[in-house]
């Protein structure tokens, strides 16, 4: 198995039409002065949870070259949750000789290997179509991560710096990654 290190490009400029209404229902805003304001917020916090967590939530395509070694049989995919893939050695298709696998859990990635359970031959590359459809498709995990990160920034926009991934607070990473509870 190899680790693979992985950036993701992730920034948006358009989201659903029907996001936006939503978020301004969960922010309890009714007048239309901040719709930009509030649309940069949102964005600003899916980017970051794609960022943070690897997890696209809307439809994106990637190119990936993964890292491997000469025993290397699987790789797990750099980004969750993938629908479609491509595979190509030297500008041939060859993705009818492998296949996506998960792992034991619901929680843990997708990994890409040879169905012949062969090694992975450097310089693949992989075509990943990765994320959700449409808002329909989204888990409420996502769309309340979303809104609460969304609405932090837009409750705090004096005050909010631009974290990168390796600044964020912890109580954001629990926020993100669903390990943070509210209490009864």
């Amino acid at each position: 198995m190899s680790n693979n290190w992985f950036v993701l490009n992730v920034d948006r400029t358009t989201l659903p039409d029907e996001m936006l209404p939503m978020f301004k229902t969960h922010c309890r805003v009714t007048f239309a002065d901040d719709d930009a304001y509030l649309t940069l917020c949102l964005m600003r916090s899916i980017d970051l949870f794609e960022r943070h967590a690897g997890w696209f939530v809307f439809g994106n395509t990637t190119v990936w070259v993964p890292l491997v070694t000469a025993t290397t049989t699987r790789v797990a995919l750099p980004v969750q949750p993938v629908s479609s893939f491509t595979v190509s050695l030297d500008s041939v298709d060859i993705s009818d000789e492998y296949r996506m696998l998960r792992g034991s859990t619901a929680t843990t990635p997708w990994f890409l290997e040879r169905k012949d359970g062969g090694v992975i031959p450097a310089g693949l590359e992989n075509t990943l179509t990765a994320g959700y459809a449409d808002m329909a498709s989204l888990p409420p995990s996502v769309i309340d991560i979303s809104f609460r990160v969304a609405a932090f920034y837009y409750e705090a926009r004096e005050s909010v710096t631009s974290y990168s991934v390796e600044q964020v607070p912890q109580w954001m990473n629990d926020l993100l990654l669903g390990n943070w509870v509210p209490r009864a």
